[in-house]
């Protein structure tokens, strides 16, 4: 019985062996360390993904703004344009009005007075006073020398040089606002702002001379016109037409320039959208490639976790099973010498009777 024990006891002790053996086997050290290498990569990729993402999101508010810019840019552009255009209409609209007045003006020839006049930029401001005070002459020729035999209604010696008066120091005299042609018929008309300055400088002029003043009064010491009350001119305001044709003609001017600048920041700033567009399109691909190496990381993470909690529950019950075994083993261990125990009492036993 001893030895039936005993070899039950080796049998056991075989399959522990066995069993340690197989829990050997299972705990894979190198699968752990596989582990640990791909989670140091995924969070590696982790991390660079996040520094794309936050470089993503810079250069897409960049991206807006300049687009942005670009809108209104280009909101502007057609703002311009389209007043451009309606300037242009307007300016053939006052050729085509000017050009019907020339037609009922026969006597209107490059070299009349009104062809030849020039004024500044205030005295454009005032070309419907600046008609009134000349629309008896406007009409006239220009000449070098009077012709009496001429049929011309009218002729007007300017070739001869324009002396200035000696002017009131509180008025401007008239070429501030006539440029030419000058002559002497209205160089002795001088400008004043308004009424009341015009009525304290009559002290210092003589009896010809007289003053037109911002608001369209025009006077001297012994008569007064109010121009807006006046009889309309026979130019039927073909002067008030020219300087609002030159007007017109200055604001189209600044508006090509304005255009043509404005279309210049508009290629400048597409220029400057191109390598934004590019960089953005890059970070894209790239932080598509990262997401797919994470995904790829994060399924062999997910590999390995699992065979390593598969090797943990194998390993788990080899040890119950060597736990029983040991038990066993220590079993048959104390049967045994329970058993040696019998053994040699019962052979005392023997030996006392015999």
């Amino acid at each position: 019985q001893i030895d039936q024990t005993e070899k039950n006891q080796a049998r056991v002790m075989q399959q522990v062996a066995q069993l340690q053996q197989q829990y050997h086997q299972c705990i894979d050290t190198e699968l752990q360390h596989e582990l640990e290498d791909t989670q140091f990569s995924l969070a590696q990729e982790q991390l660079k993904l996040q520094q794309l993402q936050q470089d993503e999101e810079a250069t897409q508010a960049q991206l807006e703004q300049q687009q942005q810019k670009r809108q209104q840019q280009q909101q502007q552009l057609q703002d311009l344009q389209s007043q451009q255009k309606s300037i242009k209409r307007e300016i053939e609209q006052i050729y085509k009005l000017l050009k019907n007045l020339q037609q009922e003006h026969p006597a209107t020839t490059p070299e009349c007075v009104i062809a030849q006049l020039q004024l500044t930029e205030e005295g454009h401001r005032y070309s419907q006073w600046i008609e009134k005070l000349l629309q008896g002459w406007l009409w006239a020729s220009c000449v070098s020398d009077i012709d009496y035999n001429s049929t011309t209604a009218r002729q007007l010696r300017t070739e001869q040089p324009f002396v200035e008066q000696q002017q009131p120091t509180s008025l401007h005299a008239i070429n501030t606002w006539i440029k030419a042609p000058l002559h002497r018929l209205w160089s002795d008309i001088y400008i004043a702002k308004d009424l009341a300055q015009a009525k304290q400088a009559l002290a210092e002029l003589a009896l010809h001379q007289s003053i037109i003043t911002h608001d369209g009064y025009w006077l001297s010491h012994d008569w007064c016109i109010h121009l807006p009350q006046d009889q309309i001119s026979p130019a039927q305001g073909y002067l008030a037409y020219q300087s609002h044709l030159h007007q017109l003609e200055q604001q189209q001017g600044n508006l090509d320039i304005e255009i043509e600048q404005l279309k210049l920041q508009i290629q400048i700033l597409d220029e400057q959208l191109l390598p934004v567009t590019s960089h953005l399109a890059n970070l894209n691909t790239q932080i598509k490639q990262i997401n797919q190496q994470i995904k790829q990381l994060s399924d062999q993470q997910i590999k390995y976790l699992s065979q390593i909690e598969h090797q943990q529950q194998q390993s788990q019950q080899l040890q119950q099973q060597m736990q029983q075994l040991h038990a066993l083993q220590q079993d048959d261990q104390q049967e045994i010498e329970y058993m040696r125990v019998d053994l040699v009492d019962s052979v005392g036993q023997y030996s006392v009777r015999g």
